[in-house]
Formats: C-alpha cells, sequence, structure tokens
C-alpha cells in the first residue's frame, strides 16, 4: 500500500502528523491520524482512521471560534481542570455541567476521529494563550502544554492546505 505522510507544526510544541494511505475511492481516505504536543505523540497511530472526518472537523475548528475561555481555567492545577471539565460532567440532561456547553467548548478528541478514541483531550484559551490538556483514558498522568494564542488553529490551517494541495488534488482523475 502506497503512503504520504507529513507533519506540520513544530513537534516540540504542537503538530500534526498525518500518514496518507493513497486510496482507490476519493470519497473514503484512510491514514494514522495524531497531534503532537510538548514533543509527545497523542494518539492512537496503529488506528486507521477517516481522514476526510479528521478534515471536515479541523476545518470547522479553524472557520468557527468556540469560546473556550473561563476566569481561573488558565491558572489552576492541571488536576482541578481535568476533575471540573471532564469527570464531573454528566452527559444527561439536567445533570451538573460547571459551564455551559461544557463538552461542546472544552473537549476536542472528535478532531482526531477515532485515533483519539483512548484520550481526553482539553483546550482552555483566552487572548493570549491556549492551555492543551490531555490524557490517555486507561493513566490517571495528565499532561498540559501551552501554546500561543491561536497555535492550534494556525498548524491546523497549514494541515488543511497541505492536504488539499497535495492529496485532495492528486486525486482528482
Amino acid at each position: 500500500m502506497s503512503t504520504i505522510q507529513t507533519d506540520c507544526g513544530n513537534l516540540a510544541l504542537f503538530a500534526i502528523e498525518c500518514e496518507v494511505f493513497i486510496p482507490t475511492d476519493p470519497d473514503w481516505i484512510f491514514g494514522h491520524f495524531r497531534f503532537w504536543l510538548g514533543g509527545i505523540a497523542v494518539g492512537n497511530w496503529s488506528d486507521t482512521t477517516s481522514l476526510i472526518g479528521c478534515i471536515n472537523w479541523l476545518q470547522e475548528f479553524t472557520e468557527t471560534p468556540v469560546n473556550r475561555y473561563e476566569p481561573g481555567l488558565l491558572s489552576i492545577p492541571k488536576e482541578e481542570i481535568f476533575h471540573l471539565l471532564c469527570d464531573n460532567v454528566k452527559w444527561e440532561h439536567g445533570e451538573y455541567q460547571p459551564y455551559a456547553d461544557t463538552y461542546g467548548r472544552f473537549h476536542i478528541n472528535h478532531l482526531g476521529m477515532s485515533a483519539f478514541d483512548q484520550y481526553d483531550i482539553l483546550l482552555v484559551e483566552n487572548q493570549e494563550q491556549q492551555r492543551i490538556l490531555w490524557r490517555k483514558q486507561e493513566n490517571s498522568t495528565i499532561y498540559d502544554v501551552r501554546l500561543p494564542a491561536n497555535e492550534m488553529q494556525k498548524v491546523a490551517k497549514l494541515f488543511l492546505d497541505w492536504f488539499m494541495k497535495d492529496i485532495t488534488n492528486s486525486l482528482i482523475i
């Protein structure tokens, strides 16, 4: 099977890495996908995921800003953020949520489709910085990296541009 691989961004800070399996049907493009956060690979690289799904979510992420700011979230300990935004959130209607639309605002697992199924990934941000927190679900270790404002969106845009130019255009027959 032929593949094309790229990484967009800075592996030591934030990057998106992808390996594309050359498809026989351009409507179904699969491959490997992961983030690099502070030099740590995040995502199941052995998973084969729908890259079109990742592209769709990343386009929404870059084009539709979401308010991921709440006072204090950028400064409190990482364990407390996970308690507030992940462990303490009930998904049933009417149950406790510390903030309006907690899941929709702060959880970004969906960006990597099935490659991120084993992870909890949170993003909080303000005008000056982004704070990404994550853990593998079977592990209690919480990781935390800080980026300049909009860094994730900038790298996602580079990745989308690469994908559209180098992958999608090469599939046009």
